[in-house]
């Protein structure tokens, strides 16, 4: 009987222990969400343009990333080709309504789903640089500058006790040559368009309070679309980013 009893008090012990190491290692856990487009959703640039298929999720930048955070950091992405910044298109996109692709309208629920979450990383504009949108730069920017104010107002969620997390803007990169294919119809001078626009996400960081990483400066898209990224892009843009997500990472539990 009292081998019994010291048997099942072990045990119990066992268990404790088990679960206090695993209750420490959650309260170090790390969340991150990646919102963006058809880059962040994986897209891979084919030669008609599309239809397509998507990167493994270990090819994709996001992956990359989380493979270099460690195992305390969990990368989830909500990603949808064709997103905008903050505005909708006219009609149906695929099998979705139009309205489904402006980002800024998408993101307060994006970040409900996924509290807690200490960092959000927008990667969006490509696609404001559409000809059929014709949008101005400054406009996206402002755009950007209302989607650092929706992460900022996000504590909570549904009525939830986590705070709001940081936020990194991702510049994209300029979109290349599209003559190849299909996307050439709605892609009539968007290298310079999507440049510009780069240029004007990029100067409203310090105006409307968030960090920027600037692809531009590492990516150059040269694959047969002109608007996709190869899986080499894919991995440098994710090794590239992992450091200064480090770093956001360690000030935000400081």
């Amino acid at each position: 009987m009292m081998r019994t009893f010291h048997c099942v008090a072990a045990c119990l012990s066992a268990l404790c222990l088990i679960f206090l190491a695993s209750s420490a290692t959650a309260a170090d856990d790390r969340r991150v969400l990646v919102f963006g487009d058809s880059n962040s959703w994986g897209w891979k640039p084919v030669a008609e343009g599309r239809p397509t298929s998507r990167y493994d999720d270990a090819e994709r930048w996001p992956g990359i990333l989380e493979s270099r955070l460690g195992a305390t950091t969990t990368v989830v992405v909500d990603a949808l080709s064709g997103r905008t910044v903050d505005t909708a298109y006219e009609g149906t996109v695929g099998t979705l309504n139009g309205a489904a692709f402006d980002g800024a309208a998408a993101l307060p629920a994006a970040i409900a789903r996924e509290l807690p979450l200490d960092l959000v990383i927008v990667m969006l504009g490509t696609n404001d640089a559409r000809s059929d949108l014709a949008r101005d730069p400054a406009d996206v920017a402002a755009g950007m500058c209302r989607i650092a104010e929706i992460v900022r107002s996000s504590a909570g969620g549904v009525f939830t006790t986590y705070p709001a997390p940081d936020l990194l803007v991702v510049v994209p990169p300029i979109i290349g040559d599209t003559s190849r294919t299909s996307i050439s119809g709605v892609t009539v001078d968007a290298t310079a368009r999507s440049d510009a626009i780069g240029n004007a996400i990029a100067s409203a960081a310090a105006r409307c309070d968030y960090e920027a990483f600037d692809a531009r400066e590492v990516i150059e898209i040269e694959t047969i679309d002109g608007v996709h990224l190869s899986s080499r892009d894919h991995e440098r843009l994710g090794l590239m980013l992992a450091p200064l997500v480090t770093q956001m990472l360690e000030r935000k539990w400081q």
